[in-house]
């Protein structure tokens, strides 16, 4: 990977300036799913073009958002929708359906000039995870000869939203979980 290209991953990895944590983003998480399933797959990132690039700038935007408003007047975090969706998900081998939730809003807060800096949109509860598949170089022959191993390469085909906020079943615990997402 070239010096340039890694510097650019790097802009976008870590912590907060000062409000935001970058970690809960769905940018950052969407980076991070992609780092995870190409290292497991042995695909190799070779630039930030193989990231999906709409990620890189919601992120640094944000980045850049957060650096300009002042610690000391804060953040505030306005939630304009919540979705309660159910999805299926694989637990011991049997397939369940959980609720999951989601929402979008915006922060917004102001420099240390007292001037609204307006507002920067997020959206959280889950992200994109990509699918990677094998592909044969010849099917007629999958094995090396020599080594024994499958002869392809791994190539990114597609992608699955998955979900990280489950609602508890428990109506009390689940009425806290909200409480806690609004403040």
């Amino acid at each position: 990977m070239k010096k340039y290209e890694l510097q650019k991953l790097k802009a976008v990895e870590g912590k907060a300036k000062h409000n935001i944590d970058f970690t809960d983003e769905i940018s950052y998480r969407n980076i991070q799913a992609y780092n995870e399933e190409c290292k497991k797959n042995g695909l190799v990132i070779e630039s930030d073009q193989d990231y999906p690039r709409e990620q890189f700038i919601q992120l640094s935007k944000l980045r850049e958002f957060d650096s300009r408003v002042d610690p000391e007047k804060g953040m505030f975090k306005q939630i304009l929708s919540m979705v309660r969706q159910p999805v299926n998900v694989t637990e011991n081998g049997k397939r369940i359906t959980k609720d999951t939730l989601y929402f979008n809003g915006h922060y917004s807060g102001k420099n240390k000039a007292n001037i609204k800096l307006g507002h920067y949109s997020f959206s959280k509860g889950w992200y994109i995870k990509p699918v990677i598949d094998f592909t044969l170089d010849n099917p007629k022959e999958p094995f090396d000869s020599k080594t024994g191993q499958k002869v392809g390469r791994s190539r990114i085909a597609g992608k699955t939203m998955e979900h990280y906020i489950f609602l508890s079943e428990n109506k009390k615990e689940r009425h806290k979980q909200l409480e806690d997402i609004r403040h």
